[in-house]
């Protein structure tokens, strides 16, 4: 499953390779206000100064239907028309059937029973709020307003807590208001808290209108979070803290839909009271936010932040529900709505429509390239136009070489000639705006042309891997190296098992115009391979085995050298080695980057296997090459000492 543009869950500590994925976009949100008086809704039951949803003089549902049915009346809007013709695109909040949920009999059955009073909060994942409370409040005795009727909730949790001796659970109230911390002294003296010193505070009324001095006593207390963060926070010590909550909350708070398989920093109880022992302001409250937030989701949220767009993606459409929930909850306590969910997923893309969010457009534009979410494809750009004017400049060919944009290098070996021409322009010495050769604009037009058709070209998402490795099945990460007097590169390929190999990227650079031998040549490929290999070892949070491959036995006879090298080449080296020294030897026939060295066309590439997936013989480690470097031959050594002269 794949995401894109956008507590701590054990399972998320590292993310395995997605088979669902998303992308989802960010969007501050903004409140205006027009200055203009806003209409006072009426009651279409009682014709008092309120919403129907919230009528307490009609409550039996046969009545409230009777009522409709009479003054002719929409079941849906309740607006004067017929159902029929209702445009409304809302439906019942209960069973999301076509009726106004006041009038749902299954939605007033279970909402009028009579509750106690009731103020909680549920925050998702740890012992600090993320967002602003989740809370289901309910008050007594109205039936149906109590899920309407604007209340104060409060951020409440339950934590261990410790001091330098014991450990136990404190009841926790965030108020950011509040310009300190506190303490009751129960709890105090159960952890056994040795004041360090007293502190004087002003304590003001509402308003400020009243004001008195305290010294009271201070101490550090130490708070548990999730993450197995020990919080130290300064606390005055008090009497007492504010009047037991009625916490009326059962086990039906576990049931409510947007909160479920989340732990709550307040866990469901079926106590009636909820006693405060600590009160955390804005002197700590803020610490706390931050570390709630960097839970794994909200690590993977950073690591896959691109400007933003988030590209991310779960090994099960269970834990990308999960993803949803909590990384827009995560957004949500900064004010921002994580919106444009776009997915391969047919069961997160309902949930993000259910919560308006889902993106419509498909295929749908992922970080400069093209994601069709059906069929799980990549492509570069769906048309690139070739038409050109009669007269040609550097600047005209700049721009439209530009306008391929191809981060993952998946067209590479036909990419690879715009860049060699843009490099030929230059050393014909050609001035800005001077207009180009006809034969130059013959060959441009080719390269343009077939580049136009490999932009249509489209790659798999997915690896061809699974997330339950079998015992034994190892999962391999190979780079391949090769370089011309024109061009080096690398490409990588993952392969798991005897399963085809998957093509992730590759990279590729013009040799510099300052001529270098070819052995140095070979020696940045091998850098560039070694540094592709790093980043998508640093990019896949999947445990990976890297093989790097070389066919230049003199890069790998530098590499393998137990000798002092000249400058270059040594530095190069360490480079290499700092990654990793696993390099064996591939064939010059068989390096793929050798497609990119020499160029290929765009019918050669879509019938390219070699390129899509790789070596026949990688899946077998039986049938590796292999390179033994004391078996180099003499004119090589040679070759190698004039490098090593000249360098």
């Amino acid at each position: 499953m794949s995401y894109q543009h956008g507590g701590k869950p054990s399972n998320y500590d590292s993310f395995p390779p997605p088979s669902s994925s998303f992308h989802t976009a960010t969007h501050k949100g903004n409140h205006h206000c027009d200055g203009q008086q806003r209409k006072e809704p009426v009651c279409v039951f009682c014709k008092g100064g309120h919403k129907a949803g919230v009528c307490n003089s009609v409550t039996d549902p046969k009545e409230r239907l009777a009522i409709v049915k009479q003054d002719n009346l929409c079941f849906n809007c309740l607006a004067r028309h017929k159902v029929t013709q209702c445009t409304s695109k809302f439906t019942c909040r209960e069973c999301k059937k076509r009726h106004h949920t006041s009038l749902c009999h299954a939605f007033l059955t279970e909402t009028t029973q009579p509750q106690p009073d009731q103020q909680t909060s549920a925050l998702p994942n740890a012992q600090a709020p993320a967002t602003d409370n989740v809370a289901f409040t309910t008050m007594t005795p109205a039936p149906l307003s109590a899920l309407y009727t604007s209340v104060c909730l409060l951020k409440t949790a339950i934590a261990e807590v410790s001091s330098a001796t014991t450990t136990t659970e404190g009841n926790i109230l965030f108020d950011e208001g509040a310009q300190h911390s506190f303490i009751t002294q129960v709890l105090a003296d159960e952890l056994c808290l040795h004041p360090t010193h007293r502190e004087t505070i002003s304590v003001s009324s509402l308003g400020g209108q009243a004001s008195s001095s305290r010294s009271l006593e201070v101490a550090t207390l130490f708070v548990h979070t999730l993450n197995s963060a020990h919080n130290a926070i300064s606390v005055l010590i008090v009497q007492q803290l504010a009047a037991p909550i009625r916490n009326s909350v059962r086990t039906h708070l576990s049931e409510v839909p947007y909160l479920k398989g989340l732990t709550l920093a307040h866990p469901v109880t079926g106590d009636e009271n909820f006693q405060i022992s600590i009160l955390i302001g804005a002197d700590y409250y803020w610490r706390f936010v931050q570390d709630e937030n960097s839970s794994a989701i909200s690590q993977d949220l950073l690591h896959n932040l691109y400007v933003d767009n988030i590209v991310s993606g779960c090994p099960s459409k269970e834990a990308a529900h999960k993803y949803f929930i909590e990384s827009r909850s995560v957004f949500g306590s900064a004010g921002f709505n994580l919106r444009s969910w776009s997915t391969n997923c047919d069961r997160l893309q309902q949930v993000a429509s259910q919560h308006k969010v889902a993106e419509p457009s498909n295929p749908v534009k992922v970080l400069g390239m093209y994601w069709n979410t059906e069929s799980d494809m990549l492509y570069v750009s769906p048309y690139q136009d070739t038409t050109f004017p009669p007269t040609m400049t550097k600047p005209e060919v700049l721009k439209w070489s530009s306008s391929i944009f191809d981060p993952l290098g998946l067209l590479s070996p036909v990419t690879i000639s715009a860049k060699l021409f843009l490099q030929q322009l230059w050393q014909e010495h050609l001035e800005w705006d001077a207009t180009l050769d006809p034969s130059l604009c013959i060959q441009w037009i080719t390269i343009a042309a077939n580049i136009a058709q490999a932009s249509s070209l489209s790659f798999s998402r997915k690896y061809n891997i699974v997330f339950l490795v079998p015992q034994g099945v190892s999962t391999n990460l190979h780079i391949f190296a090769d370089a011309s007097l024109k061009v080096f590169g690398a490409v990588a390929y993952i392969q798991q098992g005897q399963a085809p190999a998957s093509i992730p990227m590759s990279k590729t650079r013009a040799a510099p115009l300052k001529q270098l031998s070819l052995p140095k040549l070979e020696l940045n490929a091998a850098v560039l391979a070694a540094m592709l290999g790093h980043f998508i070892m640093k990019s896949l949070a999947i445990n990976l085995t890297i093989h790097l491959w070389s066919d230049s036995q003199i890069v790998l006879y530098w590499i393998a050298s137990q000798k002092t090298l000249k400058p270059y080449v040594n530095h190069r080296v360490a480079e290499i080695h700092s990654i990793s020294k696993n390099w064996q030897y591939c064939p010059s026939t068989d390096n793929p980057v050798d497609l990119i060295t020499r160029g290929i066309t765009f019918q050669q590439l879509s019938s390219s296997t070699v390129w899509l997936h790789g070596l026949s013989w990688l899946p077998s480690s039986t049938s590796w090459p292999t390179w033994d470097p004391t078996g180099v031959l003499l004119s090589q050594m040679e070759e190698v000492d004039l490098e090593e002269s000249i360098a």
